[in-house]
């Protein structure tokens, strides 16, 4: 009888190689006084671990773990997306690529790098299909920002897209923690907020 099997496309090529270069073991990045490991997860994106800045920890772990999507602020109408690697996940919505390191430059000049992943619905750009991007931007002077973007299309132009990111923040033996700035200076957060 026919054995059948599973036809071999370009997706499936395409989704292999990110796979097994980025979903498999994580991958050393040293650059700018930064230092971290990055994999691409099942479904909790890109995440990066062990982060440090000229040596000393800043993160254990950084992710964006999912995509509420809401159409509706009375009815509740919506969706969770996850995002991961291309197969064996319980993502919706996969890498596209791997992680892609660029600099960042201002005013001529190189003041740090960004490692960005993109993810993609299998019909993007097809209507109530998605693309996600996640960005995590690493300063020469020791600022870190990390994000996300909605890019479209989604099912309408109603869509409120709120990512959810998990942040593990290594506490310094310094006591270094969090602070928020209230006009004149920074006041250390004494409890979790």
């Amino acid at each position: 009888g026919d054995a059948g099997g599973a036809a071999v496309t370009e997706q499936s090529l395409e989704d292999e190689v990110v796979m097994d270069a980025f979903c498999r073991a994580p991958r050393a990045v040293r650059r700018g006084g930064w230092a971290f490991e990055q994999i691409l997860t099942p479904s909790d994106g890109l995440e990066l671990r062990d982060v440090t800045f000229d040596g000393r920890p800043v993160l254990r772990s950084a992710k964006l773990v999912d995509w509420h999507v809401s159409y509706s602020g009375t009815d509740g109408f919506g969706y969770s997306d996850a995002i991961g690697c291309p197969k064996f996940s319980s993502a919706s919505v996969v890498a596209f690529g791997g992680p892609v390191v660029a600099d960042i430059v201002e005013d001529g000049r190189v003041v740090g790098f960004a490692v960005t992943q993109d993810f993609r619905s299998a019909l993007w750009p097809a209507a109530c299909n998605y693309r996600y991007e996640q960005r995590f931007a690493f300063y020469t002077d020791g600022r870190f920002r990390i994000g996300g973007a909605n890019l479209g299309r989604g099912c309408g132009n109603t869509g409120t897209y709120r990512p959810v990111l998990r942040l593990d923040v290594t506490a310094s033996p310094a006591g270094d923690g969090f602070a928020s700035w209230d006009g004149r200076g920074w006041k250390p957060w004494t409890a979790e907020g």
